[in-house]
C-alpha cells in the first residue's frame, strides 16, 4: 500500500490506551514490525497518552525498546483540557503523516482525528470504540484513575459514552480508507496481526514468528549468570489486581530447582517487590545453604531485559516479565488464575501455561472498579505475601508447576544445556542432571491443568 504522492516516509500509530501495562505496550511491537515490512523507508511515530511518560519503566520501553522511531504524547483519556488537545492536534497536522494505523484499543483518538489532521491513509478496525481482546487491564505501579475508581454500573455507563457520541455525530467507519477485519468473534493478537498485514498489503508471518525481538542494548552481566541452568522467577505483578501465585509456591519451586537441577536461580521484580524477592531468596538459602540464588529488583528496564535474555527459563505470573520474555524469545512457564493466555498463546511459541481455567476467568471487565475480583469473592488487590490470594491461584500446586518446568526441558528448549547448548563459563557441553526425567503418567494426569 502506498500513500498518495509517492513513497511513504511518515507513519503514525494511535494508541491512546487507558492505563496500559508493560505487557500491553510490548505487544504493540507486533504492529510496528508489520509496518517496518510495509514501509521500510518510513519513520514510525507512536502516539500515546501522556501518563506513559510519567512511569519510568513504560517510558523507557516505548522510547528505547520499541520498534518505533519516536513518540508523540497526546492528552490522556481522563484529562479535560481543550487547550492541550488543540495543541496536540496542531502538532499532529504539522507532522504531515501520510499513514495512520489506529490501535484496536485506542479510545478517543481514531480515524476522525486522523482525517482532521489531514492524514490520507487511515487503517482501523471498523465499528465504534469498545473493549477488545487487545484492550489493557489496570497497570502495575500506577495510581488508580477516576475511571477505575468508579463503581461497576457507573463505569459501564462511562464506557458507553464514546459509542453514544459517535452515534450522534455519525459513524467513523466511512473515514477508514483501509479496514482491518480480524477473524472471529474473539480475535487474538495473531488475528489482529493478520488483519493489519492484509490492510497493508504484506504477507503475515506465521504465528510463531509474529512477535519481533525487542530491541535491547547489551550490558555486561555478573559471572554467575553464565552458570547453567539459569532459571528466573518473577513472583510479582500488578498490586491493584492480584494475579499472583502464592509466594510460598515460588519458594518451594526455587528450592526444588536448586535441589534437583542444581539450578542458579534469579528472582526478578520491581522496586516495590524487593521485600518479597528477599523473603524468597532468604528462605531458599535457609533450606539449601549451598544454593546459588540471587535477587534483582528495581533495575532499569534495559538491565531487566538483559537478564531475562540470559535466562534458560522464566517462571512467573501473568505479568509484565512474561511478555518481556516472549519479546526476547526466552522460554516461560506462566501460572494463570483470574486471566488466561488465549490472547497470545498462538503468538508465544516458547510459552507454557499452568491454568486451572476457573469459571470466573477472563471476566475482569465485570469487576473493574469493584473491591472483589470474581464471583468467588476473592479480593482484587494484592494484600502482601501472607495472602489472601485468589482461590484459583492458591489451588495450583508446586508439583504442577514443577512438571511444567520439566516438560519444557523435555521439549528441548535448552533448560539443561543452556539456550545455546553450551555452558557459558567453561564453554563445554553440559550433561543433563540425574533425576530430572518426567514420568509420562504424571504428565498425563495433569495434562488438563498444565497446558
Amino acid at each position: 500500500m502506498t500513500a498518495p504522492g509517492g513513497a511513504v516516509t511518515r507513519v503514525c500509530v494511535f494508541s491512546r490506551i487507558l492505563q496500559p501495562g508493560m505487557g500491553d505496550l510490548v505487544q504493540r511491537n507486533v504492529l510496528f514490525g508489520l509496518l517496518r515490512t510495509a514501509y521500510p523507508q518510513a519513520r514510525l511515530t507512536w502516539v500515546l497518552g501522556r501518563h506513559v511518560a510519567g512511569v519510568r519503566a513504560t517510558d523507557e520501553l516505548v522510547r528505547r525498546h520499541s520498534l518505533a522511531d519516536d513518540v508523540l504524547l497526546c492528552p490522556d483519556a481522563e484529562e479535560d483540557d481543550p487547550a492541550a488537545w488543540a495543541r496536540f492536534m496542531d502538532e499532529l497536522r504539522e507532522r504531515r503523516f501520510q499513514v495512520c494505523v489506529v490501535d484496536p484499543a485506542s479510545g478517543g483518538l481514531g480515524v476522525r482525528e486522523a482525517a482532521e489532521a489531514g492524514i490520507e491513509v487511515r487503517v482501523a478496525v471498523p465499528g465504534p470504540w469498545h473493549d477488545v481482546r487487545l484492550a489493557p487491564r489496570e497497570g502495575a505501579g500506577r495510581p488508580r484513575s477516576r475511571v477505575v475508581r468508579l463503581a461497576g454500573p457507573a463505569l459501564a455507563l462511562l464506557r458507553m459514552v464514546p459509542m453514544l457520541w459517535r452515534q450522534c455525530r455519525g459513524s467513523d467507519d466511512e473515514l477508514i480508507t483501509h479496514r482491518m477485519q480480524p477473524a472471529g468473534d474473539s480475535p487474538d493478537v495473531y488475528d489482529y496481526a493478520v488483519a493489519l498485514a492484509a490492510a497493508l498489503g504484506v504477507a503475515a508471518p506465521p504465528p510463531e514468528r509474529v512477535v519481533p525481538r525487542m530491541p535491547v542494548v547489551p550490558e555486561e552481566l555478573p559471572a554467575w549468570t553464565r552458570r547453567r541452568p539459569l532459571v528466573g522467577i518473577a513472583p510479582g505483578g500488578a498490586a491493584g489486581w492480584n494475579r499472583r501465585w502464592p509466594l510460598a509456591g515460588f519458594t518451594g519451586l526455587a528450592a526444588r530447582l536448586v535441589a534437583e537441577l542444581d539450578a542458579t536461580v534469579l528472582v526478578i521484580g520491581s522496586a516495590g517487590e524487593a521485600g518479597e524477592a528477599a523473603l524468597l531468596r532468604d528462605e531458599v538459602l535457609r533450606r539449601r545453604p549451598e544454593a546459588r540464588v540471587y535477587a534483582s529488583t528495581g533495575e532499569p528496564l534495559n538491565r531487566v531485559a538483559n537478564l531475562i535474555d540470559r535466562l534458560d527459563l522464566l517462571v512467573c505470573n501473568d505479568s509484565g516479565p512474561a511478555h518481556l520474555a516472549a519479546a526476547l524469545h526466552t522460554p516461560t512457564v506462566v501460572v494463570y488464575g483470574p486471566t488466561g493466555d488465549e490472547e497470545w498463546a498462538r503468538s508465544y511459541p516458547l510459552h507454557h501455561a499452568v491454568n486451572h481455567r476457573p469459571p470466573c476467568q477472563n471476566r475482569w471487565s465485570e469487576y473493574l472498579g469493584r473491591d472483589v475480583q470474581c464471583a468467588a469473592g476473592c479480593r482484587r488487590a494484592y494484600g502482601g505475601p501472607d495472602g489472601l490470594y485468589p482461590a484459583c491461584l492458591a489451588a495450583v500446586t508446586v508439583d504442577e508447576v514443577w512438571l511444567a518446568v520439566l516438560r519444557r526441558s523435555q521439549e528441548k528448549v535448552g533448560l539443561h544445556l543452556g539456550r545455546d547448548g553450551r555452558d557459558g563459563a567453561a564453554g563445554q557441553p553440559v550433561e543433563p542432571p540425574v533425576g530430572a526425567a518426567v514420568d509420562a503418567g504424571d504428565v498425563a494426569a495433569l495434562d488438563a491443568r498444565v497446558e
